[in-house]
């Protein structure tokens, strides 16, 4: 359960930790690699903690484990998709993207012109599964909305 969103320039996610739905703590939901690019994921923590340490903007790993998608931003601000089950960076081709378990309501919100963290609000706010403090990654040289980021 989680919601992650990026729309001009600026990457957002929740970090709440979910046990069977009782909350037991935050996490940080994505990696920005030296390189720029960004890689996040929903799903399974463990499935996507362990997918954050294992793949580079560049390779990924032989084998993946089951129950989580991701999302990688690079230095361009192209975006691409990954559902664990096949192994392909999908590109969108988008004015913005979401994943996770809030991610209808989040873009539904950038449809009507939320900016990525007022998309997470919303999510978090409706969407059960989503919460904790929203964390932000704005992305160097691309335009963006107003955005106090804590990278």
């Amino acid at each position: 359960m989680t919601i992650v969103c990026y729309r001009d320039g600026v990457l957002a996610a929740d970090s709440l930790v979910l046990e069977g739905g009782t909350r037991v703590g935050q996490v940080r939901k994505f990696r920005v690699f030296q390189c720029g690019t960004v890689i996040a994921f929903s799903g399974h923590l463990s499935a996507g903690s362990w997918f954050l340490k294992e793949v580079t903007p560049a390779t990924m790993p032989d084998e993946l484990p089951k129950d989580f998608n991701a999302m990688k931003v690079d230095p361009h601000g192209d975006v691409y998709h990954l559902e664990s089950e096949n192994r392909v960076w999908f590109k969108i081709e988008a004015p913005f993207h979401a994943i996770g378990s809030g991610s209808y309501l989040a873009i539904g919100a950038m449809a009507m012109g939320a900016d990525a963290r007022e998309a997470v609000t919303v999510a978090c706010t409706y969407e059960t599964g989503c919460g904790g403090p929203i964390r932000c990654h704005a992305m160097p040289g691309l335009p963006r909305m107003a955005l106090e980021d804590d990278s």
